[in-house]
């Protein structure tokens, strides 16, 4: 059967590399003939290559050297498979695949399934046997996904892929962790605003079960800060991650309970629409140290705590244009014969101040820069991990996505 989906089956953009199931418009891609690189059927472009697939999780942070291997056979071309419509973030990733590959003179080949499985399998082969050094793309049917993806690897090609192991190199915004940094957040604002103690609501998303994960992250954040789990009330959301689903559950709670002093929510939507019920029930007002914060890096929640003039205080959100700059750039250093890391781990960064917004703000724009800064041992928007290339192939990883990845070591 084939599955066909929406943007509605998403709560958060954020679910979108840290969750398997997308859906999108067909974006146009450049066209020209198979004489953009190598002819991509030569013998060197062939095999599984030297190494061992593994199934531990590559926790050694990428350190990059311009040693050069075996080379490639494979045209200069890298291929951008989109499934989802409307999506903001995925549009930034997108134009930032297409920059990168201009950027080291290789064509750049854009798809779009338009939330059509089968649709995306069809494309994803159709760029494959055309000729690519590369491929990046977000989750939908993974495990058809990497079996398309393996041909392209056996030919030699790079494969990026969300939320998998099983080809080149892994992607994933880890849940986990976007829930950890709010909870470390509300955890050091409970203890210095609060003295250590306060009625703290955490709306979360565990309808969809990719989402999970940020709720044990802030759970975990808070008892480890030396907080009782006993002042953290857990409120269920529907499938709807709305402002006005967060008004409900807030205004909801309040009718029940009465008293909250933090509301943390695992979608920025749902917290910025609980903040509009504390402020119906006078709450900015009557509680001076009322604290809202969320995840996913919402522009509304962005300007409120640049305004500083409400009770929203934080988000965490991922670098969205790195998710699609970072992956083709690699893809050219595959070409040249260097080593690539085998997953990027791309961080939960927080906002809490002006600053903090000033910064995620001015560096949508410096993608080239902050790739450097990355190859440097840079960790702040992308942790690449383990190492590979296209002499060392057969060296993947294997194994699944860890709900919490292990510790990096440097």
């Amino acid at each position: 059967m084939t599955a066909r989906l929406t943007r509605r089956g998403f709560l958060t953009t954020g679910a979108m590399l840290g969750a398997g199931l997308l859906a999108g418009p067909v974006l146009a891609g450049c066209s020209t003939p198979d004489t953009a690189g190598g002819s991509g059927t030569g013998s060197s472009g062939s095999g599984a290559g030297t190494g061992t697939p593994t199934t531990d999780f590559p926790s050694k942070l990428w350190t990059p050297t311009d040693t050069v291997g075996a080379l490639p056979d494979r045209p200069k071309r890298i291929a951008w498979q989109n499934i989802v419509v409307g999506v903001t973030a995925l549009e930034a990733v997108e134009s930032w695949v297409k920059k990168g590959a201009e950027e080291i003179g290789y064509e750049y080949l854009g798809s779009n399934s338009n939330g059509n499985s089968a649709q995306t399998i069809t494309q994803m082969n159709q760029a494959i046997t055309r000729g690519i050094m590369g491929m990046v793309a977000p989750g939908q049917e993974l495990p058809a996904q990497v079996a398309a993806m393996k041909t392209g690897m056996a030919a030699g090609s790079a494969m990026f892929l969300f939320n998998t192991g099983g080809i080149t190199c892994g992607m994933a915004a880890v849940q986990y962790q976007f829930g950890r940094r709010i909870g470390e957040y509300t955890a050091t604002y409970v203890k210095e605003q609060l003295g250590g103690t306060g009625k703290v609501v955490f709306i979360n998303l565990n309808v969809q079960q990719d989402l999970r994960p940020r709720e044990t992250g802030f759970m975990d954040a808070i008892t480890e800060a030396g907080l009782d789990k006993s002042i953290v009330t857990s409120v269920d959301s529907p499938a709807a991650a709305t402002q006005e689903e967060g008004y409900t559950l807030m205004n909801t709670y309040l009718q029940k309970a009465g008293e909250v002093d933090v509301v943390a929510a695992a979608g920025d939507d749902l917290a910025l629409g609980a903040m509009s019920a504390l402020k119906a029930a006078g709450m900015w007002e009557s509680k001076p140290k009322l604290m809202v914060c969320g995840i996913d890096g919402n522009t509304q929640a962005i300007a409120a705590i640049k305004a500083a003039n409400t009770p929203y205080k934080a988000t965490s959100a991922v670098h969205y244009p790195m998710v699609g700059y970072a992956p083709a750039r690699l893809i050219g250093r595959w070409g040249e014969g260097k080593t690539i890391p085998q997953f990027l781990e791309y961080q939960s960064f927080l906002i809490d101040s002006a600053d903090a917004a000033t910064k995620w703000e001015t560096d949508q724009d410096r993608c080239p820069e902050l790739y450097e800064e990355m190859l440097g041992g840079d960790t702040t928007y992308i942790a690449p991990r383990g190492e590979i290339s296209y002499a060392t192939r057969g060296a993947i990883y294997e194994g699944d996505l860890p709900v919490k990845l292990p510790d990096l070591v440097q």
